[in-house]
């Protein structure tokens, strides 16, 4: 694991600006961009991904292709009410698009594009409950241990 993340520094590290940040564990990679708009970020991720000091020149120059079909994007925006006649710019990668999602996980920590983290606390209670139902069993007199 150390000889990835190692592997791997130059490709968080290269393409950090100050409006764009990365993300990295072992092959799991996040980009975070921040602009006025919508459109703004879309454009700052197309050109992260296809700059000659870019993304996808660092896949080609370290034989690390991208799995396209897994990139996925995510427009956040806190408490929006984003009007339904005005979509999202579609992002396209040498012509591929990449496919907007509400929620995301990264890590095991699911994000939502309103930042109110409910998908994230579903998931838990979930878990949670699921713990708890197999220590009932566990503990039962009849049956348990």
């Amino acid at each position: 694991m150390l000889i990835y993340i190692i592997y791997n520094a130059d490709l968080l590290e290269a393409l950090r600006r100050l409006e764009e940040d990365t993300i990295g564990y072992v092959d799991d990679t996040l980009v975070i961009v921040t602009a006025k708009t919508f459109t703004g970020t879309t454009c700052a991720l197309k050109s992260f991904m296809e700059r000659r000091e870019g993304a996808l020149n660092w896949a080609k120059d370290h034989n690390s292709k991208f799995e396209m079909g897994k990139i996925t994007v995510m427009h956040c925006q806190p408490n929006a009410r984003k009007p339904a006649d005005c979509p999202n710019p579609v992002l396209q990668i040498e012509g591929k698009v990449i496919w907007e999602v509400a929620s995301y996980k990264y890590l095991g920590v699911h994000i939502d594009s309103q930042l109110q983290w409910r998908t994230q606390e579903n998931e838990v209670m979930a878990k949670a409950t699921a713990y708890i139902l197999m220590f009932q069993r566990l503990t039962r007199t009849s049956l348990g241990i």
